[in-house]
């Protein structure tokens, strides 16, 4: 079994997990500010946007984590125990953990939408036009994508650091 703890590109996206809050608290502003569309609409467009890419890209193309923002190392210079931790990504256990994790986020998507008004005072202190209101919500929605990065790549890492 490889041991994983000693990895410091591990460590560093486990330290990533401290974004997931920040960036509830903008997605969660961005779905407060303006009047809203019908739940219908809006929920699945979130869960379209949100939640489905990032859940097909770690299904299908795992994501390098012997890789920070626009640095990557490149396969060739990665040692033997480096490429087995990347091994450990493609088993079938991952992908559980992938499912599951997508519940988790559905469930926190379904919160945070239905917890939004509770920021309206922060929103309010903002032009309550509908047009900011949907861009802001866009915006909001491309966060809350980078969340499920985050959260995806964590629960992972946690994972597999567990494991070993």
């Amino acid at each position: 079994m490889t041991n994983t703890r000693s990895e410091p590109f591990l460590w560093i996206h486990v330290g990533g997990i401290i974004m997931f809050p920040l960036m509830l608290g903008v997605a969660s502003i961005g779905l407060a500010v303006g009047d809203r569309y019908s739940y219908f609409i809006e929920l699945p467009w979130l869960i379209a946007i949100a939640i489905l890419p990032v859940l097909l890209m770690q299904l299908y193309r795992p994501f390098n984590i012997f890789s920070v923002l626009f640095f990557a190392l490149p396969p060739k210079v990665l040692s033997e125990k480096q490429r087995k931790i990347l091994a450990l990504f493609k088993r079938k256990q991952q992908k559980v953990v992938n499912a599951i994790a997508t519940g988790l986020m559905l469930f926190n998507l379904w919160l945070l939408y239905n917890f939004a008004p509770a920021t309206t005072g922060i929103a309010d202190l903002l032009p309550q036009e509908r047009i900011l209101g949907l861009a802001i919500a866009s915006i909001a929605t491309n966060i809350y994508l980078v969340i499920r990065g985050f959260m995806y790549l964590e629960i992972q890492i946690l994972n597999l650091l567990e494991l070993n």
